[in-house]
């Protein structure tokens, strides 16, 4: 996790994820699912800057204008 933001009402964590081939970084919506992250939302984040997120499950909605990856759960986190 790089970082957690909060804009227009709106949560989202920053963070790098890798896997198969793929190493990027990713903007993750939260509506409402917090499970494993709610230490994270009553900080603000602060103190995960760098924590591992593990099994990381996210849905991807996507329209003809934006992508955008929603939080879906966690099983734990390394720090």
């Amino acid at each position: 996790m790089d970082s957690y933001q909060e804009k227009n009402n709106s949560q989202y964590i920053h963070a790098h994820i890798q896997g198969y081939g793929l190493c990027a970084k990713i903007i993750l919506t939260l509506k409402g699912m917090d499970k494993g992250i709610e230490g994270i939302i009553k900080s603000k984040g602060r103190g995960y800057s760098g924590a591992e997120l593990e099994d990381l499950k996210f849905e991807i909605k996507q329209d003809s204008l934006t992508t955008e990856f929603v939080f879906q759960q966690i099983s734990g986190i390394i720090d």
